[in-house]
């Protein structure tokens, strides 16, 4: 799978889990508390982190 399939296959599968999997907010939940900017920091760490973790399991 080429880089940019792969980023948008991990935005899809966590933008599905965020919006419509966590109904209850029990995977979620704990990020209710927090700014914008510390759920975006937050978000974005956790999408890099997948990715670097994908690509260096793909090599």
């Amino acid at each position: 799978m080429n880089l940019l399939g792969m980023i948008t296959f991990l935005l899809l599968i966590f933008a599905v889990d965020y919006f419509n999997f966590d109904r209850d907010r029990k995977r979620w939940g704990w990020l209710k508390g927090a700014s914008r900017a510390k759920k975006a920091i937050c978000i974005s760490s956790i999408l890099l982190l997948s990715i670097i973790s994908y690509l260096g399991l793909s090599m």
